[in-house]
Parts: structure tokens; C-alpha cells; sequence
């Protein structure tokens, strides 16, 4: 996982790991977060 700018070395014992987890959940829920409001925009519009 390069993304985003993280650079992940496995030799920080889980913490870099840890780190990328956390990016990776919080990028799912922001995803989840905009799709919600997209489905909650279009029901209030139709």
C-alpha cells in the first residue's frame, strides 16, 4: 500500500501496519459516509 503517501515498513513492529489499517478503515468509512449522503440527496430530490 503506497498510496496516499503513506510509505509502510513492515520492520516497525505492527505500528506501521497498525497505521495503514487505520488509513484503510477511515477511507472506507468516508466512502461510506459520501455514498449515504449521495443516496440520502437523491431520495430527497425524487
Amino acid at each position: 500500500m503506497g498510496g496516499y503517501g503513506v510509505s509502510v515498513r513492515v520492520s516497525d513492529d505492527g505500528a506501521a501496519a497498525a497505521v495503514a489499517v487505520a488509513v484503510a478503515v477511515a477511507v472506507a468509512v468516508a466512502v461510506a459516509v459520501a455514498v449515504a449522503v449521495a443516496v440520502a440527496v437523491a431520495v430527497t430530490v425524487a
